[in-house]
């Protein structure tokens, strides 16, 4: 069975796959993807690559974030994403051979999140 993950673009470049099988929690809303996520349709994740937070200044409040880009992995829904990002517009990308490759449920429920498909080469 092969599991899903869109991508989007905000000020890093990501890739769009399946998803693996190790990856564990959703990065907008700290919860773990559940058994239901890796059955059709809900197997699908938006994959981004982000700095993660790790704290707050003691000081000051500011959010301190890591160095280094790193993947993170979503729910397919955009209020898990705009917690992280802001400034994301609803927009994900997927190749054209992955979009055939979903199926007809997959789509739809694509659309009842509210996300915007844009195919790319």
């Amino acid at each position: 069975m092969k599991l899903c993950s869109f991508y989007f673009r905000l000020s890093h470049s990501s890739c769009f796959r399946f998803r693996k099988k190790n990856v564990k929690k959703c990065y907008g809303c700290g919860d773990n993807f559940a058994e239901k996520f890796r059955q059709p349709p809900h197997n699908i994740e938006v994959k981004h690559v982000d700095r993660r937070q790790v704290r707050r200044d003691d000081n000051t409040g500011v959010l301190v974030y890591i160095t280094d880009f790193t993947n993170t992995y979503y729910h397919p829904s955009p209020a898990h994403i705009v917690r992280k990002n802001p400034g994301f517009d609803g927009r994900v990308h997927i190749d054209l051979s992955t979009y055939h490759s979903l199926d007809e449920s997959q789509k739809e429920m694509l659309k009842e999140h509210g996300l915007i498909v844009n195919i790319v080469n």
